[in-house]
């Protein structure tokens, strides 16, 4: 269920709340961090996605190798998980963890700038769901898709056609989303501005471009073994959309469907992002959304350590039931539901 609030409840300033709500979390230990309890997390994800590129440099079976190429896709979410969270500093905020060692799981393993990561990431965490040409979520900027009735509807045929039928072509959309992270990443790296704004670059080009490219050459080459080259880039093909169509339905489920706001006047803090992210449940939902099945909670305190957050989760839980405010969790077949049907109510009908 979507929960829709009116503008007074937007309006009510419950930064107070916030700050009662953080001090409740301090008995609970919820900001301490424990970096080898990622460190050992990261290094059991590296070595099955290890595994998968060996198994499949050693068959030439394309179905098997599709198979291990969906497994893999898994384990370079997991991955994403570490990169995300040591950009955020929940790992410990030091520049070893995250600049040295951010930039090296990003740059390596995910083929993209920590830096454009950060810049992007940032924008979305302080303007969430915020419907603005210049503050505005970038997250949400996908045309012609609509995620909300603030954003315009598209004025070509074409875009009202992809619009119309958005709760189908949006989920088929999302395999491209590694490339069109790529090419935005590339960009960002040599021209230092994103949504124009500047983001000096901290590390050096020749080294973000060397780490991108060695990785791309260490995480592929398997692709090509003991195969028609052909074959071999057909599964770089597949690789790359169902990688992205996994980490873009991950992250898909915890925003879309939920309100989007117009920031003509400022919210809160904890209004803004328990009314327009929510957490997902569930045996499944917690494994495998992994530290974004608590985004609620991470987007309160975007530094709180991944192990943490179910502790976080549950108090924020009772003191929002407390207090009135909304707090959207649900299973993943319902965020499903949900996001679906609100994609299929902003499509617009063909003129």
């Amino acid at each position: 269920m979507i929960n829709v609030a009116d503008e007074d409840y937007l309006k009510t300033d419950r930064s107070a709340l916030f700050s009662e709500l953080t001090e409740q979390l301090k008995p609970y230990h919820c900001f301490e961090k424990q970096p080898m309890y990622y460190m050992s997390r990261f290094a059991g994800y590296v070595a099955i996605h290890i595994l998968m590129l060996v198994l499949i440099g050693m068959t030439s079976n394309p179905f098997l190798c599709l198979l291990l190429l969906s497994v893999d896709a898994i384990y370079i979410l997991r991955i994403g998980f570490i990169g995300h969270d040591l950009a955020h500093g929940s790992v410990k905020n030091t520049s070893f963890y995250r600049d040295y060692l951010g930039e090296f799981v990003w740059c390596f393993f995910l083929g993209l700038s920590k830096e454009f990561w950060d810049s992007k990431h940032s924008l979305h965490h302080k303007f969430t769901n915020i419907a603005a040409a210049v503050n505005g979520d970038p997250d949400i900027e996908t045309p012609p898709f609509v995620l909300g009735d603030l954003q315009p509807q598209p004025k070509s045929f074409l875009g009202a056609v992809i619009t119309k039928y958005q709760h189908i072509f949006y989920w088929m959309a999302l395999s491209l989303l590694v490339v069109g992270l790529t090419v935005e990443s590339f960009i960002f790296v040599a021209t230092q501005t994103f949504k124009n704004r500047p983001f000096p670059l901290k590390s050096p080009k020749s080294v973000v471009f060397l780490l991108i490219f060695t990785g791309y050459f260490a995480n592929n080459f398997a692709l090509f073994l003991a195969k028609p080259l052909w074959l071999g880039f057909l599964l770089l093909a597949y690789k790359y959309l169902v990688t992205g169509f996994v980490i873009g339905f991950v992250f898909a489920l915890n925003h879309v469907g939920l309100p989007v706001v117009s920031g003509t006047y400022p919210i809160d803090r904890l209004t803004l992002q328990t009314y327009t992210t929510r957490n997902v449940n569930g045996r499944f939902g917690r494994w495998f959304w992994g530290v974004l099945a608590y985004q609620t909670e991470h987007h309160l305190w975007p530094a709180i350590s991944w192990h943490k957050l179910p502790e976080a989760a549950a108090v924020t839980r009772e003191f929002c039931q407390k207090h009135g405010i909304i707090y959207n969790e649900e299973t993943p077949q319902q965020c499903f539901i949900d996001s679906v049907a609100s994609l299929k109510k902003l499509g617009r009908p063909l003129d």
